[in-house]
């Protein structure tokens, strides 16, 4: 299975005007197989704001930059999505121009939660807003929900209101526990002789994952006409 951009990355600087990622050693040949890097990038940057623009610099320290307003070839915006799509969703960082929001994605990465409120508006597509701002178009609520599940992120119903303009609107709790952090607490349960470990350590799990959905919730906002 191709492996995506963000696991052949790691997070190098996070700060109020730029995400930095550096490619993982022996990890070129994943890159080429994404199909439009060459293998011989090193780091990618994306600055914040209006442009977004993207830096690729190259282990010969040669280095091109580009915003999406740029014309460029199919190459470089396949690039710019896959670039993009690593750090704006698979890596949850905010990278728009809402200052307080840039501020609040510059967590430290060992938090175990990231929070969000997510607005579907349902007509013929389902619009997706997060926090405030446009995120994507999918077919159905479901497809939309299961987009958020595969990016680790955990919905449970909360409550459904009706506006006076009489748009159903349905809230989902919503919260993305950190497996940095339950692996590392399951590693250390297993250190303790027990003759029943196995079951401990699903337990444990369970137990984890609830506690973090208790402690640190948000709501999904779902507009249904």
């Amino acid at each position: 299975m191709m492996k995506k951009l963000c696991e052949l990355v790691t997070i190098e600087e996070n700060n109020e005007n730029c995400v930095v990622l550096k490619v993982k050693p022996n990890k070129r040949l994943e890159l080429i197989k994404l199909g439009c890097f060459n293998g011989n990038e090193v780091i990618f940057v994306l600055t914040k704001g209006d442009d977004e623009t993207i830096r690729i610099i190259e282990d010969s320290k040669k280095s091109y930059s580009w915003d999406r307003h740029t014309l460029v070839v199919d190459n470089m915006n396949v690039k710019r999505q896959l670039i993009t799509e690593c750090i704006i969703r698979d890596m949850d960082i905010y990278c728009g121009k809402n200052k307080k929001l840039i501020l609040k994605s510059m967590r430290d990465l060992s938090e175990p939660i990231v929070e969000h409120t997510i607005k579907f508006i349902l007509s013929r597509k389902v619009d997706v807003h997060k926090d405030d701002e446009y995120y994507g178009f999918f077919d159905t609520i479901n497809d939309a929900k299961l987009h958020f599940e595969k990016l680790g992120f955990h919905l449970s119903f909360k409550e459904m209101k009706v506006t006076q303009t009489g748009v159903v609107v349905c809230y989902f709790k919503i919260s993305k526990p950190n497996k940095k952090i339950i692996r590392k607490q399951l590693l250390k349960h297993t250190i303790i002789k027990n003759s029943s470990i196995y079951s401990n350590i699903i337990e444990l799990e369970v137990n984890i994952i609830d506690k973090v959905n208790k402690t640190s919730v948000v709501d999904i906002t779902t507009h249904c006409k």
